[in-house]
């Protein structure tokens, strides 16, 4: 079954499985189209492609409908390539096409297309969407297997040995099928919320057991990711510059930022001259992070088993991104960055006792497990608490710094909306809606307004420098 793009004014003749697949594989990592050739000749996925000669119109299809855009670069062969990212539209169609409803008449002539798409809703999708999804697809096979059984019982002796043998092999195929949706939904149920997080990277659970706060990161940070990448992030350039300074980023350095939400740190890295490189589980704000850094290896993907070889780094950052309760990305950092290379990272300090505490008042509506969970989550700002982390993976030469950090707005209308596209208060919204939080938002801030100047909110963040030891394994 084809699927219409329907998002933002690309609505048209619907892509192909095949335009689906390669906006699928786009989205998880940009690529040139002789990278996309050598993909489809060496994996599974050469099942959707219809001919040798398909990729390259194909490609120049998506990129005419604003799907896709294309830059020049030059490979290390010296070769000109022109390397494919998706567009923020091409992402919603994306997004669209994962959340296509199964449709029980034609379960079987899709069953690979599901797959495919289970396969990769992994990183954009609720589990909660996920186990929704396999209960229609099992529903729909369950479906067709009884009906199957019920033709091939009724007409028992009206069918020769071969046709009953046959009959038998399509009840066969997709019972198996059936069984595994089954297991599937029973494993994805069974796993819990602490292993679910460290296997994406994304998901912020409260201590102990219980549902995840937010199961994909891009649920919450990157359902407004223009607002952010344009009222909230630009508020951290102090904290940005002051860490690029400290860690002394220069021109040649390899610069892996981790969480880069919508690539700021790493624009104002490439401006002292690194090569940059970022990951972030929010699809939404890595789209974003790629337009403002074309050529850079930007990717989609869990901070706990981060993408690139032992060594592969001179500086790895992160700004506000590791959490009291994602402390294990800290071992990835270390296996990626070569020996003698530096490691930057800030948390939240002493917020209580910031001047500026009363801007993220709006965050307690949320729930209060979440509540309480947030105060878990900024732990590594407590005195000690970072060091000792670090040391315990390996770092050595561990330093902590005040950094600078204080948030802008020219009233309380853009403080409200910039608050709103952050995490914390996708949680606050989910408690009291968006109408209240804006409501209480624009309220709290009113009440620090100040002639002829800027709402202000200074905030306590601390930040580490940390160094590999020049002696360590590389690996």
């Amino acid at each position: 079954m084809s699927s219409g793009a329907t998002v933002s004014g690309t609505a048209g003749r619907p892509l192909t499985e095949f335009e689906q697949v390669l906006l699928a594989v786009i989205a998880s990592e940009p690529r040139s189209g002789y990278g996309l050739k050598k993909m489809f000749n060496a994996s599974p996925a050469s099942v959707y492609q219809p001919s040798p000669g398909a990729l390259y119109p194909a490609l120049r299809r998506l990129e005419e409908r604003g799907l896709l855009r294309a830059e020049q670069q030059v490979s290390s062969g010296r070769r000109a390539l022109r390397l494919y990212q998706v567009t923020d539209v091409g992402l919603a169609v994306y997004l669209e096409w994962l959340r296509r409803p199964v449709v029980p008449a034609t379960v079987v002539t899709d069953l690979g297309q599901h797959l495919m798409r289970f396969s990769l809703m992994e990183n954009y999708l609720e589990r909660a969407e996920v186990i929704a999804f396999l209960a229609d697809l099992g529903d729909a096979l369950d479906g067709f297997v009884t009906g199957v059984e019920q033709f091939a019982a009724a007409r028992q002796g009206a069918l020769g040995q071969h046709a009953l043998l046959a009959l038998e092999h399509g009840i066969a195929t997709h019972r198996a099928s059936l069984e595994w949706v089954r297991s599937a939904m029973a494993t994805l149920s069974e796993t819990s919320d602490a292993a679910l997080a460290a296997q994406r990277g994304a998901a912020m659970t409260k201590p102990g057991a219980g549902s995840p706060q937010w199961v994909v990161v891009d649920e919450g940070w990157g359902r407004k990711a223009v607002d952010f990448a344009t009222l909230s992030e630009p508020a951290n350039c102090r904290e940005y510059v002051a860490v690029h300074h400290r860690l002394g980023v220069d021109a040649g350095d390899r610069l892996l930022d981790v969480a880069c939400g919508s690539g700021l740190a790493i624009e104002l890295a490439r401006l002292r001259g690194a090569s940059c490189s970022g990951i972030d589980a929010s699809a939404r704000l890595v789209a974003v992070a790629r337009d403002r850094n074309p050529g850079c290896d930007i990717r989609v993907g869990d901070m706990h088993a981060l993408p690139w070889d032992p060594a592969s780094f001179d500086v790895v950052t992160s700004f506000r991104g590791i959490w009291g309760t994602t402390p294990e990305a800290v071992a990835e950092i270390y296996r990626v960055l070569r020996p003698g290379g530096w490691a930057g990272m800030t948390v939240w300090g002493h917020l209580k006792a910031s001047a500026g505490a009363w801007a993220l008042a709006p965050f307690r509506m949320a729930a209060a497990e979440k509540v309480g969970n947030q105060a878990v989550m900024v732990s590594l700002g407590r005195p000690g608490a970072g060091e000792e982390l670090l040391r315990s993976y390996g770092f050595s030469d561990v330093e902590r710094l005040d950094v600078p950090f204080a948030w802008e707005f020219a009233d309380p209308e853009l403080y409200a909306r910039a608050l709103a596209s952050t995490g914390p208060a996708y949680e606050a919204i989910q408690n009291v809606g968006e109408a209240e939080f804006h409501r209480a938002a624009v309220e709290q801030a009113r009440e620090r307004l100040r002639d002829g100047l800027p709402l202000r909110a200074d905030i306590n963040v601390v930040g580490y420098l940390a160094r590999k030891p020049k002696g360590a394994e590389r690996a």
